[in-house]
């Protein structure tokens, strides 16, 4: 499936870029469904102002597959621009069966990707699942020149290949309290567009699923890792891996409790090689929920890193709050801390449903610098979305 993911585009020190205004459509039309959307952003003193507008068509084909065309535009005040232009198909047959292919290719200013090579991405996947079996693969082309600005590409001029799946067991004779036992096995596979391997990364893992949706998994990751240039791994300790061939393996175990229930647990252990060093991580959360209301979330994960350059470990703590005030009110917060950053972050929205499919939302953002308690950033997002059915 071709999709639109827009990325909200940051500045070097981390600050979100204002948006003017924004509109969306969506709707169906006989066989077709559409759907539009426009943002305007404002200018900054090092961003310059940039309309966004992504426009897609679908149609659906034979008994239950369909067709789409994707177009997204990107216009900066001035001769800067980015376009993409894509197609994709998703078909699906005897209800198991499931084959998708897609192709886009990008337009920019000459100068802009300077690289020689293709300006086109192609990707194709199929999986299959019955009640046993759970199989799937995927192919993905990247050219060098694909330049895609609105969406998320971790690598260009690559390709890159999934594939992996198992057995999913339900026996009968345990069925009072197992639901799933499930071994599998992944793997991911990206070379550069010459041939040699650029990462390769498997899961050998296997899992169990309780009747109480209690459930827990462990396994192993061997992973591995060819650095044509030094990666910098901490940006504040300046310490960096240099260039090589780097094969490491994690084993890990994961377990959570009943998440349904007024007080849950989770917790992950992880421990292996890491680059030329050695890494060992703990995660551990609790969660609180009351009469539906109510849920509370804390989450504490630590990574423990050793490696030749230097060796370092960073705290991240999580809380999550949400409250229903009715079935059209609610309110979520998100405050983390990161010993690595030295930062504090914040997140509240308060959601209104003021008509059926129709929202207002009351956003508040905001980053202190956990030493001084300095204001690194703060906004306040007012949105308000509208449905109009004709």
């Amino acid at each position: 499936m071709l999709f639109v993911r827009l990325r909200m585009r940051l500045l070097d020190a981390g600050e979100s870029i204002p948006i003017l205004r924004g509109t969306r459509l969506t709707g169906r039309v006989g066989e077709y469904c559409v759907g539009a959307l426009n943002i305007q952003q404002r200018g900054t003193e090092t961003s310059l102002a940039t309309n966004f507008t992504a426009l897609r068509l679908r149609r659906n084909v034979l008994a239950n597959s369909d067709v789409g065309l994707l177009v997204l535009n990107q216009e900066t005040d001035g001769p800067g621009y980015n376009r993409v232009v894509g197609t994709d198909g998703n078909f699906r047959f005897f209800q198991n069966l499931n084959f998708n292919i897609a192709t886009a290719r990008t337009f920019s200013p000459a100068g802009v990707v300077p690289v020689e090579g293709s300006e086109s991405m192609q990707k194709a996947s199929i999986s299959y699942r019955d009640d046993l079996w759970d199989l799937r693969s995927t192919y993905l082309r990247i050219g060098e020149r694909f330049n895609d600005e609105m969406g998320y590409l971790p690598r260009t001029g690559i390709v890159k290949f999934q594939g992996g799946g198992g057995p999913r067991f339900r026996p009968k004779r345990f069925s009072t309290w197992m639901r799933e036992f499930y071994p599998h096995l992944e793997l991911t596979d990206v070379s550069r567009m010459h041939g040699d391997l650029q990462s390769r990364y498997v899961d050998a893992h296997v899992y169990i699923n309780l009747q109480d949706s209690a459930g827990g998994e462990i396994g192993l990751n061997p992973t591995t890792e060819n650095l044509i240039a030094p990666f910098q791994i901490n940006k504040r300790r300046n310490i960096s891996i240099p260039a090589g061939r780097y094969d490491f393996n994690e084993w890990f175990a994961f377990w959570r409790t009943n998440g349904a229930s007024p007080l849950s647990f989770n917790g992950r252990w992880a421990v292996g090689n890491f680059y030329d060093g050695y890494k060992q991580s703990y995660q551990f959360g609790g969660a609180v929920r009351v009469r539906g209301r109510f849920n509370a979330a804390l989450t504490w994960s630590r990574n423990q890193i050793q490696l030749k350059e230097g060796r370092y470990t960073t705290d991240l703590i999580s809380t999550r709050i949400q409250y229903g005030f009715s079935t059209m009110a609610f309110i979520n917060a998100l405050v983390q801390y990161n010993t690595d950053a030295g930062e504090w972050s914040s997140n509240v929205r308060f959601n209104i449903i003021h008509h059926p499919l129709s929202d207002f939302f009351l956003v508040f953002n905001e980053r202190r610098d956990q030493g001084t308690g300095g204001l690194l950033d703060r906004a306040v997002i007012a949105k308000m979305t509208y449905l109009v059915a004709f």
